[in-house]
């Protein structure tokens, strides 16, 4: 007599469910992490930049740079 595996539904689902769960998961986890840092670092890199550029423009300017 052949044997069968036979699969509940909740099983079939819940694995159907989890694979495609964590793959659309990582994936949108991943695109979103890169956009979102790459935002945050292009900000972050323009303010350092004022902020440095204001800083070498003051020193320029004080007394300390005459010395």
């Amino acid at each position: 007599m052949l044997k069968m595996n036979l699969i509940r539904q909740e099983e079939l689902y819940g694995e159907l469910y989890g694979d495609l769960y964590w793959e659309l998961y990582d994936d949108l986890y991943w695109k979103l992490h890169a956009e979102l840092l790459g935002e945050l670092y292009g900000e972050l890199y323009l303010e350092l930049w004022e902020l440095g550029t204001q800083i070498r423009i003051e020193f320029l300017h004080s007394k300390i740079s005459r010395v």
